[in-house]
């Protein structure tokens, strides 16, 4: 049988701040079900949510000084911003035939970020 995968990168999980990234991922992130209503079946809908990623936008954002990388690695439990690799290895995971019954999951590429701030 032939399946697919619908992946999104939640891009915007801190938009509205550490305290809102639940909410948006409950949110935002299309689910199962809405596929499911469409007569969409033998479909895996997953996101990838990442944190702070040392990428060339966020390098631009440290030297502007609107993002402190040391507050950053002091909240993050890794002490340090992810790497655009890191987050592919999870998307490349979740496209994968090794992902092949994983479906309606949010894997949250942070170093940490959420699951270590209490809310």
């Amino acid at each position: 049988m032939l399946y697919s995968a619908l992946l999104q990168i939640v891009l915007s999980s801190f938009r509205g701040g550490l305290r809102c990234a639940g909410y948006v991922l409950a949110t935002e992130p299309l689910d199962t079900d809405q596929l499911m209503a469409v007569g969409w079946t033998a479909v895996r809908v997953n996101s990838v949510a990442p944190g702070y990623v040392a990428t060339p936008m966020a390098r631009q954002l440290v030297e502007q000084g609107r993002v402190d990388p040391a507050a950053i690695s002091r909240r993050t439990p890794f002490e340090r911003m992810g790497e655009p690799a890191e987050v592919a290895s999870a998307v490349l995971f979740l496209a994968s035939d090794e992902a092949s019954y994983v479906t309606g999951e949010t894997i949250m590429v942070d170093g940490g970020w959420v699951s270590s701030a209490g809310i």
